[in-house]
């Protein structure tokens, strides 16, 4: 009986390595989650921005932010990327020491929910853009810079006047550039892991070290996100999951102890207590 259990365990091990190359993301409540990084100068994004990210939303009902560096309460306004407060689509909201007095847009399109989607948004001076799939969604003339905040940096919330706004689902692959990409640029790297070394790429978060209260920044720029509101686990971690986001070369994560062990859960897949292709718990 012991060998016997000992082949079941080495098995589904194996199997959760093969499934390990499909990488990591981050699974936000909708409610209270987020993961955060320090102010930083390399996050100002005064004279060019893009921030993209592949997202799987639960629902768009109500504000769920992907990303922001805002603070209503503070009143320490830069940017923030969200699905809209009213509608579901996509909304990029800029300050320039007002509240969203630099650029308030709505994309055109409904995000779509139950599916990977790539979202992204560019500032570059004169002009914000919306993409939705890679695709030109929606854009507005601006005038200005940015306003240099010192509020944190925040992946699914937002300091806001109405609460977090926490992100409903998964976010993989979050990217921070300071210029404003093109519609070829993102088309062209959007299916592809970075390797962090690119011009530009401020901060980069693959998600596939899973490090327990850590996202590493691959980019350089060392802005290291925070999972929750303290070092240690607390009520607004979001959850580590394997991702099924269309990112065909981001390197496969190595296997770390703890999910190693928690996958011996898995074989409980075929009893359908995990019925959806998106996303596999990795126990912490």
């Amino acid at each position: 009986m012991r060998n016997l259990l000992t082949i079941l365990v080495a098995l589904v091990c194996l199997w959760g390595t093969a499934l390990m190359a499909d990488g990591f993301a981050l699974e936000f409540n909708g409610t209270n989650s987020y993961a955060w990084a320090p102010d930083s100068a390399s996050l100002d994004l005064s004279t060019g921005m893009t921030i993209e990210a592949w997202v799987w939303s639960d629902t768009t009902v109500g504000a769920h932010v992907i990303a922001s560096k805002w603070n209503d309460s503070t009143r320490q306004w830069s940017y923030i990327f969200k699905d809209h407060n009213s509608s579901d689509a996509l909304r990029i909201e800029l300050s320039q020491g007002g509240h969203s007095d630099l650029a308030n847009l709505e994309g055109a399109t409904s995000i779509a929910t139950g599916e990977w989607v790539h979202v992204a948004a560019t500032f570059d001076g004169s002009e914000v853009q919306l993409y939705y799939n890679g695709v030109l969604d929606s854009t507005q003339a601006v005038s200005g810079t940015i306003n240099d905040s010192n509020s944190i940096f925040m992946v699914g919330a937002v300091n806001g006047w109405s609460g977090l706004e926490s992100f409903n689902g998964l976010i993989d692959e979050v990217r921070v550039w300071n210029y404003a990409r093109s519609e070829a640029e993102i088309q062209s790297t959007m299916n592809a892991g970075l390797s962090g070394s690119e011009g530009g790429l401020v901060a980069y978060y693959n998600f596939d070290e899973v490090l327990d209260q850590v996202a590493r920044d691959l980019s350089g720029f060392g802005n290291d996100l925070t999972l929750g509101a303290t070092a240690g686990v607390d009520a607004n971690d979001p959850t580590w999951v394997l991702s099924t986001a269309p990112v065909s070369s981001a390197p496969a994560a190595p296997v770390p102890e703890p999910c190693t062990l928690a996958l011996l859960g898995l074989g409980v897949i075929g009893l359908g207590l995990f019925n959806r292709n998106r996303r596999i718990p990795c126990v912490k």
